[in-house]
């Protein structure tokens, strides 16, 4: 997750951009490689793509962001 102050949060815990990559390995290792980006509408665009490429760097396969629908939109 990225919150809208930029903060990086990997599960429930808080965690600095340069232990990223490793502790996503780490989580990743043995697993299909998905990972699901989960940040806040007022997160800066550039931190979410920064965060995509550090994903990727870790090994991550498939690439996913979370979304919210508006209200009033039904699917």
């Amino acid at each position: 997750s990225i919150t809208k102050d930029g903060q990086i949060y990997l599960g429930k815990k808080w965690v600095k951009k340069e232990n990223l990559i490793p502790l996503l390995k780490k989580e990743l290792k043995g697993k299909e490689g998905l990972v699901v980006i989960n940040a806040d509408k007022a997160a800066l665009h550039g931190k979410v793509v920064e965060i995509m490429d550090l994903a990727k760097q870790a090994g991550t396969v498939k690439l996913g962001i979370l979304t919210r629908p508006k209200e009033g939109i039904k699917r």
